[in-house]
């Protein structure tokens, strides 16, 4: 047994109780904090910032992002740089590219609304487009430019504001829409007149009585009345007229001078609206 007295043997005074019925050690001694063992891992270094990448590994962070990320080889490099940057720096930087951008948005003009033609324009215009090409008046089919005048100058009587004539990001919109429901008509119109012509019959060959002298050949009249037909929702009051039919016998007449096969006429450079030699007048 030890020789010390018995008081000594016995445990330290403990502190008064704490609220959860433990005893406070009274002979606890205060550590520094170079003694302490802390299990933080920022112990020890101070001032460390623990978002901040060491300065070593920036690059291969940045290397890594460019992989992600699929940059270019000269938009890794640029990231490169601006990892090696300081918090200070890098602001500015950001900063900078944003006045950028800024000055190239208020460079960007925007584009105008396209204009859209009404569902009643669209029926006006196929309807003057119809008895253009129909109408024996109309001054000269290959004079570039007539047809589509004549369309327009209907359509500013039933419609057309002055407002979209003048708007040149507008009226546009109408001649084009004119000029390619024209030359739909003149196609339509070319391939009948064509196909009325008939085909040539064999030589020698014995025309019967009361036949006309190609095969399959229709009449002047009858030709006209299919014309009339084509636009008949478009124009229903287009109405068959001699001068009209005497229109349509003259370009079946002539129809060789337009550049058409022998059977059936083809869409190609010549046709109604634009003869090779003639200027047709309707």
């Amino acid at each position: 047994m030890s020789d010390l007295p018995s008081h000594l043997m016995d445990s330290p005074p403990r502190g008064p109780p704490r609220a959860d019925g433990t005893q406070l050690d009274d002979n606890r001694q205060s550590q520094s904090p170079a003694g302490s063992h802390s299990s933080s891992p920022l112990a020890g270094r101070t001032g460390c910032n623990p978002l901040k990448r060491p300065a070593e590994n920036m690059d291969q962070y940045a290397d890594s992002v460019t992989n992600k990320r699929h940059l270019k080889p000269v938009d890794g490099q640029e990231l490169r740089d601006f990892g090696r940057l300081t918090g200070p720096q890098q602001s500015i930087a950001i900063f900078g590219l944003m006045l950028k951008n800024r000055e190239m948005l208020g460079a960007i003009t925007p584009s105008e609304a396209v204009h859209h033609i009404s569902t009643a324009m669209e029926g006006r215009i196929e309807r003057a487009a119809f008895l253009v090409v129909v109408d024996p008046a109309t001054p000269c089919y290959v004079q570039r430019g007539a047809p589509v005048t004549r369309v327009t100058n209907y359509l500013e009587k039933h419609g057309l504001t002055p407002d979209i004539k003048n708007d040149k990001s507008k009226f546009p919109v109408y001649t084009k829409r004119s000029g390619l429901r024209l030359t739909h008509y003149r196609n339509i119109i070319k391939e009948l007149i064509g196909t009325s012509l008939g085909t040539a019959r064999e030589l020698g060959e014995v025309v019967p009585p009361g036949e006309a002298t190609r095969k399959d050949a229709v009449s002047i009249l009858d030709l006209t009345q299919s014309i009339l037909l084509v636009g008949a929702k478009a124009a229903p009051d287009a109405r068959l007229s001699l001068a009209l039919v005497a229109r349509v016998a003259w370009l079946g007449k002539h129809s060789h001078n337009f550049g058409w096969s022998d059977n059936i006429a083809t869409s190609g450079s010549h046709g109604i609206l634009n003869p090779a030699t003639y200027c047709a007048k309707l």
